[in-house]
């Protein structure tokens, strides 16, 4: 949408603020059940603090029972650096950017 014009780069970096802060309270307040995960390790990777794992031949269990799953790519950071780089004027473009590459490569 940033690319196409429809959002401005800041409106759309204050869109993922607003959903990680939802998301933050949603799993903390209403979520109860625990999930396990297991699979094959491909690839792992920790450039600028941000936590990259790429499992193959996954397999989810929780208390109803376990769903394998083909390919679980899983990004991790401190969501306080999260804040700080949204807050960064000349890095807002690339964030913005990097994300939309990445969902039309998927």
């Amino acid at each position: 949408m940033v690319d196409s014009g429809t959002l401005s780069p800041h409106i759309a970096m204050q869109v993922l603020i607003q959903f990680d802060k939802s998301m933050t309270d949603a799993l903390e307040n209403w979520v109860k059940s625990k999930v396990t995960l297991k699979g094959h390790l491909h690839t792992y990777r920790f450039i600028d603090n941000v936590w990259t794992f790429i499992l193959q031949d996954t397999v989810f269990k929780n208390k109803e029972g376990s769903k394998n799953i083909g390919g679980v790519k899983i990004v991790a950071c401190d969501s306080k650096l999260l804040v700080h780089m949204y807050r960064t004027p000349c890095r807002v473009q690339t964030i913005v950017s990097s994300i939309s590459r990445h969902r039309e490569a998927c």
